[in-house]
Protein backbone atom coordinates (compact mmCIF):
# COMPACT_ATOMS: atom_id res chain seq x y z
CA UNK A 1 0.00 0.00 0.00
CA UNK A 2 2.54 2.29 0.81
CA UNK A 3 4.51 1.97 -2.58
CA UNK A 4 1.28 2.54 -4.01
CA UNK A 5 0.59 5.72 -2.14
CA UNK A 6 4.09 6.66 -2.71
CA UNK A 7 3.79 6.55 -6.54
CA UNK A 8 0.41 8.23 -6.52
CA UNK A 9 2.69 11.49 -4.55
CA UNK A 10 5.47 11.16 -7.27
CA UNK A 11 3.13 11.46 -10.04
CA UNK A 12 1.06 14.11 -8.12
CA UNK A 13 4.15 15.90 -7.53
CA UNK A 14 5.75 15.50 -11.22
CA UNK A 15 2.07 17.24 -12.52
CA UNK A 16 1.49 20.04 -9.95
CA UNK A 17 4.91 20.71 -9.39
CA UNK A 18 4.91 20.15 -5.18
CA UNK A 19 4.07 17.57 -2.80
CA UNK A 20 0.93 16.84 -1.76
CA UNK A 21 0.14 17.00 1.73
CA UNK A 22 -3.28 15.69 2.30
CA UNK A 23 -4.18 12.08 1.73
CA UNK A 24 -7.99 10.69 1.46
CA UNK A 25 -9.12 7.55 1.67
CA UNK A 26 -11.56 4.92 2.91
CA UNK A 27 -11.46 3.09 6.24
CA UNK A 28 -10.17 0.07 4.16
CA UNK A 29 -7.38 1.32 2.60
CA UNK A 30 -6.62 3.08 5.93
CA UNK A 31 -6.56 -0.31 8.29
CA UNK A 32 -4.21 -1.58 4.91
CA UNK A 33 -1.80 1.10 5.13
CA UNK A 34 -1.55 0.61 9.09
CA UNK A 35 -0.39 -2.90 8.44
CA UNK A 36 2.69 -1.02 6.35
CA UNK A 37 3.91 0.79 9.49
CA UNK A 38 6.03 -0.95 12.99
CA UNK A 39 3.80 0.63 15.24
CA UNK A 40 -0.51 0.15 13.29
CA UNK A 41 -1.80 2.63 16.35
CA UNK A 42 0.98 5.49 15.58
CA UNK A 43 -1.10 7.61 13.70
CA UNK A 44 0.90 10.94 14.71
CA UNK A 45 4.31 9.35 13.78
CA UNK A 46 2.39 7.87 9.96
CA UNK A 47 1.87 11.17 9.30
CA UNK A 48 5.46 12.60 9.70
CA UNK A 49 6.45 9.41 8.08
CA UNK A 50 4.24 10.40 4.69
CA UNK A 51 4.28 14.21 5.51
CA UNK A 52 0.49 14.83 5.05
CA UNK A 53 -2.67 14.77 6.87
CA UNK A 54 -4.90 11.78 6.68
CA UNK A 55 -8.21 12.33 5.80
CA UNK A 56 -10.57 9.00 6.37
CA UNK A 57 -13.72 9.31 4.32
CA UNK A 58 -15.95 6.88 2.51
CA UNK A 59 -16.11 9.49 -0.43
CA UNK A 60 -12.69 8.58 -1.47
CA UNK A 61 -13.14 4.94 -3.26
CA UNK A 62 -9.56 4.96 -4.08
CA UNK A 63 -7.02 6.92 -2.33
CA UNK A 64 -6.32 10.41 -3.98
CA UNK A 65 -4.17 13.41 -2.67
CA UNK A 66 -4.21 16.85 -2.56
CA UNK A 67 -2.29 19.88 -1.00
CA UNK A 68 -3.88 22.39 0.64
CA UNK A 69 -2.21 25.61 1.89
CA UNK A 70 -2.46 25.06 5.59
CA UNK A 71 -3.77 21.52 6.31
CA UNK A 72 -6.08 20.51 8.72
CA UNK A 73 -4.69 19.74 12.08
CA UNK A 74 -5.31 16.04 12.66
CA UNK A 75 -8.07 14.79 14.72
CA UNK A 76 -6.48 12.09 17.68
CA UNK A 77 -9.11 10.74 19.61
CA UNK A 78 -11.68 13.05 18.72
CA UNK A 79 -9.50 16.54 19.61
CA UNK A 80 -7.70 18.27 16.88
CA UNK A 81 -4.42 18.62 17.37
CA UNK A 82 -1.93 21.08 15.82
CA UNK A 83 0.87 19.92 13.11
CA UNK A 84 4.70 20.59 13.52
Amino acid sequence: MLSFIDRLATDFERLHGQRPNVLYLNRYHFERMRGDFADPEDIETMMKILGMTLMITEDAINPRLARIGRPVPPLISGVARATR
